[in-house]
């Protein structure tokens, strides 16, 4: 683990939804106390809560962290769900990191519960969570799940810049969706705890607590239509070398899983639109139960064809999944002693299996 602690803050407040930017075109000056003002910045395709009209805004109860020489304090959005700037005062005083902001003012959106603050390679970062638990928002993106970062010279006007970019899903077919799991082709970690450059927002990467799965909860469930739905996932900065691959869950318990292999980079600030996907709830699967016992690693089956390319799945039994014959192994990391593996594929002819010694019982009755 790198070694950046300056100091750690413990915020035992709630998390308050809905900071968004675009674009702003002038500052607008106070000379009532106390009081603070934030802006967006002026990125081109700046997206972060989106409205009817693509702009972004801020929510009535925003929350940000504000920090400086001497400063660590809460503050409040005191405008209305939709304003495009925001007055801010203050709610809450915390106790200070003293002198380590050398003379300038920060602040982070959303109000995290955990910050820490230090210096990696002589650049003053922060660490932020990339959540691996986001909840769907029509026509948007979980806005607790956004990461910003605000700047200011004076202390009382702060100028925000996304950290993250924007993974947009276009889905149609049948049925009401319950989660969209998502993962990358390459098992690239998709979310975490991030650190983050104060000055140089392109200075970033991992720290701890990674993941290289992200879900996106529909707690409402979604219903898929001919009309294309859309669904977005907030991600770090990055790139899927051999693509991504989802799976999607249906609140009737079917899941559906599609993959691509071309190659997608998530720059900050931007949105990445992939290409619509009709879901099929009628594919004839076929599925192969196996139930392992006392093995914290499995050697993984391996399916064949007789022609055509095997398509589907390997459900491991602790939430995780992988693409069928994409991994020879698989390592358990949940403590549990007995998982049942779910192989969920099409055009299959065989199934292979290695070191048998684990397994307790098999069910090809569906295979």
């Amino acid at each position: 683990m790198r070694k950046l602690l300056y100091g750690v803050l413990l915020l035992f407040v709630a998390f308050i939804w809905g900071c968004t930017q675009d674009s702003i075109e002038e500052s607008i000056y106070r000379d009532d106390a106390p009081k603070i003002y934030a802006y967006t910045d002026v990125d081109d395709g700046s997206r972060v809560e989106l409205n009817s009209n693509t702009k972004t805004v801020w929510t009535a109860g925003d929350q940000i962290l504000v920090m400086g020489d001497s400063q660590l304090e809460a503050w409040q959005f005191t405008g209305n769900t939709g304003d495009r700037y925001g007055e801010f005062t203050r709610v809450t005083t915390y106790n200070n990191w003293g002198d380590a902001f050398g003379g300038k003012h920060y602040a982070t959106y959303p109000i995290f519960n955990y910050i820490a603050v230090g210096y990696l390679n002589n650049e003053l970062v922060f660490t932020a969570e990339v959540k691996n638990e986001q909840e769907y928002h029509k026509d948007s993106f979980d806005p607790a799940s956004n990461l910003m970062l605000g700047t200011s010279e004076n202390g009382r006007d702060f100028y925000f810049n996304n950290l993250n970019g924007y993974l947009r899903l276009s889905l149609t077919g049948e049925g009401t969706v319950k989660s969209i799991k998502l993962q990358g082709n390459n098992g690239e970690v998709v979310a975490g705890t991030r650190y983050y450059g104060f000055n140089n927002i392109s200075f970033t990467d991992w720290y701890e607590n990674t993941s290289k799965q992200i879900t996106l909860n529909c707690p409402e469930g979604v219903k898929l239509s001919d009309k294309p739905t859309q669904f977005y996932f907030s991600l770090a900065p990055m790139t899927f070398e051999n693509g991504i691959n989802i799976n999607v869950e249906f609140e009737d318990g079917e899941t559906i899983p599609k993959s691509t292999s071309k190659s997608i980079t998530i720059n900050r600030n931007t949105i990445v639109p992939m290409q619509n996907v009709k879901l099929n709830t009628n594919i004839d699967w076929q599925y192969a139960l196996i139930t392992y016992k006392d093995t914290e690693s499995i050697t993984a089956p391996q399916l064949y064809s007789n022609g055509s390319s095997v398509t589907g799945y390997i459900y491991w039994g602790d939430d995780t999944y992988s693409v069928a014959n994409s991994t020879s192994s698989y390592v358990y990391t949940d403590g549990e002693d007995t998982h049942t593996v779910t192989v969920k594929v099409t055009d299959a002819s065989a199934i292979e299996f290695s070191d048998c010694s684990n397994i307790t019982s098999v069910d090809f009755s569906n295979f």
